[in-house]
């Protein structure tokens, strides 16, 4: 995985690629969630917003 996050590449992926990195995303904050119980919750927060952010990307698209 990659270290850094490329605004360039971003932009040029189709809508549903990065929709679904955001829900890839979303799920590791959980998985890491589930084995830090000091950073728990802020995994949590994290994964809530990767959620969000993939359920944008997809209404903004539909919209369009």
């Amino acid at each position: 995985m990659d270290d850094h996050f490329n605004a360039e590449e971003w932009a040029k992926m189709p809508v549903r690629d990065r929709a679904r990195s955001c829900i890839v995303m979303a799920s590791a904050a959980r998985k890491l969630a589930e084995r830090d119980s000091a950073l728990r919750d802020e995994y949590l927060v994290i994964a809530k917003h990767w959620d969000e952010l993939a359920a944008e990307i997809e209404k903004a698209s539909l919209e369009v």
